[in-house]
């Protein structure tokens, strides 16, 4: 379907050339709508890598589910907190020190881990057999004295055994273990440390 999108695209750009040939010059980027569009676009601040880096394993009722976050401060005490509310504005304890989660309450406390020297916190939480099946939302936050509090991004997961693509990509996971493809890993709940081969 891409590539008849794209020739049909070609040749409504090349019908619409002055001289009815598509050539370099039709192509070149137009400065004006470059600058237009760099102006309307809104701004991505980046992401910490300590908020990128954290996954949660498939989801089936009575299971045990793996989550791993990476980046960490050593030594630092995670917490998982989980809804079936989504994202949006969630509770805000006073341990937090004014901060708020970004999952909308009610939530649980569904884990608890200790980030391990290399910065990796992970674990294993059991998924009730009663939960109905749909949409969860996690969220870890990680405590040491010196950094404060930290928040991962949201993470949703959905009921049901994930599906992947049959893909030859390999990744090696923080875990030091090796996926056939990244979509692998983070069905095993894992984040991907690098491509190809584990050190």
């Amino acid at each position: 379907m891409r590539l008849d999108v794209t020739l049909l695209a070609t040749l409504l750009l090349a019908a619409c050339a002055p001289d009815g040939v598509l050539d370099d010059a039709d192509l070149a980027a137009d400065p004006a709508a470059d600058a237009l569009d760099a102006e309307l676009a809104p701004p991505t601040p980046p992401v910490p890598a300590s908020m990128a880096a954290f996954a949660v394993g498939e989801i089936q009722p009575g299971s045990d589910v793996r989550f791993t976050w990476a980046d960490l401060p050593a030594g630092a005490s995670v917490q998982v907190f989980g809804t079936s509310h989504g994202v949006g504005a969630g509770p805000c304890p006073a341990r937090f020190q004014g901060d708020c989660l970004d999952i909308v309450g009610p939530v649980s406390l569904v884990a608890t881990a200790r980030a391990n020297r290399p910065g990796v916190a992970t674990g294993l939480f059991r998924f009730p057999a009663a939960q109905p099946g749909g949409v969860y939302t996690f969220q870890a936050v990680a405590y040491t004295p010196s950094t404060g509090y930290l928040f991962s991004e949201p993470y949703e997961r959905s009921t049901g055994f994930g599906f992947c693509p049959f893909t030859y990509m390999p990744v090696c996971g923080v875990n030091r273990q090796m996926y056939d493809n990244d979509c692998l890993a983070e069905i095993a709940g894992t984040v991907v440390r690098s491509q190809w081969a584990c050190p």
